[in-house]
């Protein structure tokens, strides 16, 4: 791909063309605009539909999660674009489109939002043990509290470890006791895998 494919409505040429090298061997063309890119004040970009992982009608950079495409593709999608700009997905902030004038103000506290679905099914399916009391997050990780106090934090991480499962005891942090522990969100299957592991622990 070179900037020359795209069509151009002037002879301007008020965006650039910029191939991003990736982690898993190739590149992500992104368009930029030049005079963003020379202030240096935001980071921005265009994405192509080079450079991503989804196949067939959705080659190959697609970023929907809402028109049919394999989950986990679209997922690596923003992973890859999320190196290219030296940022993590977390950072991101989707919402669902709609052709109106409306406008979202978003903030630092909105991070994450539509794009970790994940947290919500692990912050919902934590809050379903009567045992637990869960804290709300904007992170990609999770508070926790043992409520029935039947065993410590550290005792069920010992007892997750055979499972090779790993959660943070929490007793070192300020303000927080022997029974707080945190729970990273991770991939879909590992997240089911945690649950499945916890109901059986936590009765």
């Amino acid at each position: 791909m070179q900037y020359q494919d795209f069509k151009k409505k002037n002879s301007g040429e008020p965006l650039m063309l910029v191939k991003k090298e990736l982690k898993c061997g190739g590149n992500l063309p992104l368009l930029k605009f030049r005079m963003l890119e020379e202030c240096g004040i935001v980071e921005h970009c265009f994405t192509t539909r080079e450079g991503g992982a989804s196949n067939g009608i959705f080659s190959s950079m697609n970023l929907s999660f809402t028109r049919g495409d394999n989950e986990e593709a679209v997922r690596e999608n923003y992973e890859r674009l999320a190196e290219a700009l030296s940022v993590s997905v977390g950072d991101f902030v989707l919402t669902e489109q709609t052709h109106t004038t409306n406008v979202i103000r978003v903030g630092a506290q909105d991070k994450g939002k539509g794009i970790l679905k994940e947290r919500d099914y692990l912050y919902k399916s934590l809050s379903k043990f009567k045992n637990l009391k869960v804290y709300e997050s904007k992170g990609n990780f999770i508070l926790c509290k043992l409520e029935d106090k039947i065993m410590t934090a550290h005792e069920l991480r010992e007892k997750l470890i055979p499972k090779k499962i790993i959660i943070r005891d929490c007793q070192s942090f300020d303000g927080l006791d022997e029974y707080y522990f945190r729970v990273c969100v991770l991939k879909p299957e590992d997240n089911r895998y945690l649950i499945n592991s916890l109901k059986e622990l936590l009765k």
